[in-house]
């Protein structure tokens, strides 16, 4: 703590003063020290006064520094460090003739406005470029080994920055505004958090793992500029502000891991305006490392891309967040390297391309007016987009999952040879999708919603398709399980599956389910699934038909079932209709299971048919609920009672065998007309089976049965 201070008179004085230290003084010393200006430590600001040296300042002592805090440091005279002392000198105007050196491992600290008629000599020690000043006003500058950081400003307008063996590596903390900067070699620049504005870059430079580089008023790259990150800290190269960067140079995510990025950011950086960042026509990014194109802020800034964009590494991903990605060039993944784009703006005329096993990943709200080419590759089509907006798409080989939103709406999606198979685990809103053959949209999870599906398709082992807003079926949708991984349909909300197809139960296991869902699926208002009059579900293996919410949360209210359809059950197959709610079967609905073959109902059996003749459950209809005599499960009898005769089990809605289980209680009832003639109905089974625990109640119903078993309850 030891200070000259210069001191006006009176103290407060605006007017400054000039302290001169003459020829034959020398100031040193074992300890720091710092000459100052009273006016200015007390009251900041100009005018400051002036430290005129004709002597000799000498920092001699290893880790002390002498430190000049005067308005300006005017040497006419030496000032050294030795022995690693240390020199902070404010506005330095050294004088034509004089010297200012460093050496054995002390730091000159050059800050203020500055200018070096003389010379600058460092040997083995640092140098901190700080304040502002030119090329010119570098002058002499003369270095043997130590580190130069650049901290303050160089204005380099007009003028060339050339870095060689002999000036070393400078370290670019501050900034360098115009000009061009040449290099001998690509470790001349380094970038630690520094920026370059509006500068012409001929240099190789290479920006360290965890260090960045900030642009400002475009940037001119002639050369090679590698962003090289290392584990997971973030290498970075920032846009700020509208800009270009132009050139005939590249830019290389490279390093050992893939924590390289290029920042859009606005300035300020909260701002709500978006910019742009425009990669020149003869500019190319691209590496053996991943990347990413960001916005720092919003996610709303535009990358126009007039160059190149190229991956090109196998199992990396050069990935472009920006809130829209124009491409007016060429944006291309090689060797297996990938892309991901967001909200891509593919121009007419222009191409964006991967190959050899890389993946595509499309996201946000993308069009495509160019080409997309994909050979023996994966393109994820996520985000959100038309048919027109798909444009021109060429796939060769390859997978193409579909994982965002495709709005078909009043079009035709139409699957061929040409296209290859879909994988759907987002989205298709509206239109009509079409296939050539049943294997070209495969369900992975995915939904159809208000679709019209004329393309045969199937839902494989473990997996799943979503309905909502009606399905119009015209082809056969195919639940295909195996093991013990259900396969699963779901009709979310309220839904009407019409058009004149069929669901097929398949498969080598019987967990194939169709399931309705409420939304939210927690929600406690019950959900109707109606089956069209011309659709059948059959099929070679078990399945059933299930309310997601009674699944997960049992109990009442329940969902229903309103089949105006066909449900056909194969010998040895079994349909459970889980609902807990009612299967209402109206109008012309066929029921039919074949002998051995079942359908298991947790909810009531009602509705109007009058079918007659394909009314025909000769197999196992059991009624597995859970009624009691206040709540019980309902069965609706369409006979028409013919007595005991023979005739009345022949195209009289006869069943097969009928059973109580699980200590339901079921009760008959006559809601509607279904058989000829207005006398009350009867119900005519072959084999009827009330075991012990259960109850039929027969409400005053005529039931004929040409065997039974009861050890149960008969009422009524």
């Amino acid at each position: 703590y030891n200070r000259i201070y210069t001191r006006r008179d009176p103290w407060n004085s605006t007017t400054p003063v000039t302290l001169t230290i003459g020829p034959a003084i020398t100031i040193h010393g074992t300890q720091s020290g710092e000459i100052n200006s009273y006016y200015t430590y007390n009251h900041g600001g100009a005018p400051a006064d002036t430290l005129l040296n004709q002597g000799t300042i000498r920092s001699e002592t290893s880790g002390k520094t002498i430190t000049i805090k005067t308005g300006t440091t005017t040497n006419q005279g030496t000032i050294e460090g030795l022995n690693g002392g240390s020199l902070s000198l404010n506005a330095l105007q050294n004088a034509l003739g004089q010297t200012v050196s460093i050496s054995n491992g002390g730091t000159l600290a050059l800050s203020g406005s500055w200018d070096n008629d003389g010379t600058i000599n460092t040997t083995n020690s640092t140098v901190n470029l700080g304040g502002s000043f030119t090329l010119a006003g570098l002058g002499t500058f003369n270095r043997s080994g130590g580190t130069v950081n650049l901290t303050g400003t160089l204005n380099n307008t007009g003028t060339t920055l050339a870095l060689d063996d002999t000036t070393g590596p400078w370290r670019l903390g501050g900034t360098i505004t115009g000009g061009t900067i040449t290099a001998t070699s690509g470790s001349l620049l380094v970038p630690v958090g520094g920026t370059l504005s509006g500068v012409t870059l001929n240099a190789d430079t290479t920006i360290a793992s965890g260090n960045s580089l900030y642009i400002r008023n475009g940037l001119t790259l002639n050369s090679t500029l590698t962003l090289s990150s290392a584990g997971t800290t973030w290498t970075e190269l920032y846009f700020i502000g509208t800009q270009t960067l132009s050139g005939t140079g590249q830019v290389v995510f490279d390093g050992t891991s893939g924590y390289n990025r290029i920042y859009t950011r606005r300035d300020p950086w909260n701002s709500t305006t978006p910019v742009t960042l425009t990669i020149g026509p003869a500019i190319t990014i691209h590496g053996t490392q991943s990347g990413e194109i960001d916005d720092y802020y919003y996610g709303t800034d535009i990358l126009l891309n007039q160059g190149t964009i190229r991956s090109e590494t196998s199992g990396k991903t050069i990935t472009i967040k920006t809130g829209t990605t124009t491409n007016q060039g060429t944006i291309e993944g090689l060797n297996g390297g990938s892309l991901s784009l967001n909200a891509l703006q593919n121009a007419l005329g222009q191409t964006v391309s991967i190959s050899n096993g890389g993946t595509l990943a499309l996201s946000g709200s993308w069009d495509n007016d160019g080409t997309i080419n994909t050979t023996n590759s994966t393109v994820n089509l996520g985000g959100s987009f038309t048919l027109a907006g798909l444009g021109t798409f060429n796939r060769s080989g390859g997978t193409v999952n579909l994982t965002g939103t495709l709005n078909n709406t009043g079009t035709t999606l139409a699957l061929d040879d040409t296209t290859g198979p879909w994988r759907l685990g987002g989205t298709i809103t509206g239109g009509t999708i079409t296939a050539t053959s049943g294997s070209l949209l495969v369900p992975v999870g995915g939904t159809l919603s208000g679709v019209t599906l004329n393309a045969d398709t199937t839902i494989a082992s473990g997996n799943s398709l979503y309905i909502r807003n009606g399905l119009t079926l015209n082809s056969t949708l195919t639940l295909s399980s195996a093991g013990t991984t259900w396969t699963e349909l779901y009709f979310i909300g309220t839904q009407t599956l019409s058009g004149t197809g069929q669901v097929v139960f398949d498969g080598t296991s019987g967990y194939n389910r169709i399931y309705t869902r409420r939304d939210p699926w927690n929600s406690t208002t019950p959900v109707t699934l109606t089956i069209g009059p011309a659709i059948t579900i059959h099929g070679t293996q078990s399945g059933e038909i299930n309310s997601y919410y009674t699944y997960n949360h049992g109990g009442a209210p329940a969902d229903t079932l309103l089949n105006q359809g066909s449900l056909d059950v194969a010998a040895g197959k079994t349909i459970d209709i889980n609902l807990k709610g009612s299967t209402t079967l109206n109008g012309l609905t066929r029921l039919t299971s074949q002998s051995g073959g079942s359908i298991n109902l947790y909810g009531n059996l009602l509705g109007d048919t009058h079918n007659i003749d394909q009314y025909t459950p000769l197999g196992t209809t059991r009624f597995d609920g859970s009624g009691t005599a206040s709540f019980p499960q309902f069965l609706e009898v369409m006979s028409q009672d013919l007595g005991s005769d023979a005739s009345g089990f022949t195209r009289n809605f006869a069943y097969g065998t009928l059973i109580l289980g699980n200590n339901t209680y079921l009760k008959l009832v006559d809601l509607s007309n279904n058989a000829p003639g207005m006398t009350p109905e009867a119900l005519y089974v072959n084999s009827l089976i009330v075991p012990s625990g259960t109850t039929l109640d027969l409400s005053g119903y005529h039931l004929f049965a040409r065997a039974t078993q009861v050890s149960g309850t008969i009422v009524g």
